[in-house]
């Protein structure tokens, strides 16, 4: 029972994470046929209970990674945000360094902006219309 609930937490993380079971397969080197009797708690399917802790060890570890590497990206971005609204709503004169600050963060919105929304598309096959939305507010 315990193992079923750990496996469908794992499953759970591992969606909303937006990583595929392929590519969770991939980059932990660990058969997709075996992530997938981890997630559904088939103790049975391994000879060696140790050897299925530590798979399962490895496999919460590299989720948590890639839902805390997401996190920090929409954090970043959403902080970017924040400051170019707040420069927006500076008036933009012949002040050079506000200016120079504007410009630079115009940059810096795009590029992370367009990396984000890649990542995301690839992770989750979703887009980032909210941060759209504050953009444009």
């Amino acid at each position: 029972m315990i193992l079923i609930e750990a496996g469908e937490a794992l499953r759970s993380t591992r969606e909303s994470s937006g990583v595929s079971i392929d590519e969770a397969s991939k980059d932990l080197n660990i058969p997709v046929i075996v992530l997938e009797q981890i997630e559904d708690g088939s103790i049975g399917s391994f000879e060696d209970i140790y050897d299925l802790k530590q798979k399962m060890v490895e496999y919460e570890e590299y989720l948590l990674k890639s839902k805390n590497k997401l996190q920090k990206q929409i954090d970043f971005l959403v902080k970017k945000v924040l400051e170019y609204k707040d420069l927006k709503k500076q008036r933009i004169d012949s002040n050079a360094e506000l200016v120079k600050k504007w410009n630079e963060l115009n940059r810096v919105l795009a590029i992370e902006g367009n990396k984000l929304e890649q990542m995301v598309a690839e992770l989750t096959g979703a887009k980032l219309s909210v941060i759209e939305q504050m953009v444009s507010e």
